[in-house]
């Protein structure tokens, strides 16, 4: 590991002490969607190294929640992002009449991209449902799908 990030990191993460202001900040930026690599930056001021942020993240339960509703709300942000992407191009493309190839594929790879962060991260609201519950009287119905993809079919 190259010396002087090392060196650059121990001395931002001495000079940077934790605060409610701190994290606010860095929940802020999440909540827009922004990289944690970029939040943490060393060109950002004011702001822990990664290993501060993790210990700060263990220690203080309410600078967690914060954290974990911020990463939510970037998803959120970053959805709608895509969104207006999509929307825009689809308008430039009504307006040209053709369609830029590589302006597609790279609103494709950043619809995939916010898509897969979603179902992994916010699994609860964004992830592929398999089981519904539902009350009927006193009694409970479970339902079970599988994927088509994943089902296994047996012979005799």
């Amino acid at each position: 590991m190259n010396k002087e990030l090392v060196k650059n990191t121990t001395k931002r993460s001495m000079s940077v002490k934790y605060s409610q202001k701190v994290i606010d900040s860095i929940c802020e930026d999440l909540a827009l969607g922004k990289p944690l690599r970029q939040i943490l930056s060393p060109t950002m001021p004011n702001r822990p190294c990664w290993q501060s942020l993790r210990k700060w993240l263990k220690k203080y339960p309410e600078a967690r929640t914060a954290y974990e509703t911020a990463k939510a709300d970037g998803i959120d942000f970053e959805l709608s992002k895509a969104q207006s992407l999509l929307d825009q191009a689809l308008e430039d493309s009504r307006l040209t009449n053709k369609v830029d190839l590589g302006k597609t594929n790279l609103i494709k790879e950043y619809l995939n991209l916010a898509r897969w962060r979603a179902e992994r991260l916010q699994s609860k609201v964004y992830g592929k449902q398999t089981e519904l519950n539902a009350k009927v009287g006193d009694e409970i119905i479970n339902i079970k799908w599988f994927p088509i993809n994943s089902l296994i079919f047996m012979s005799k």
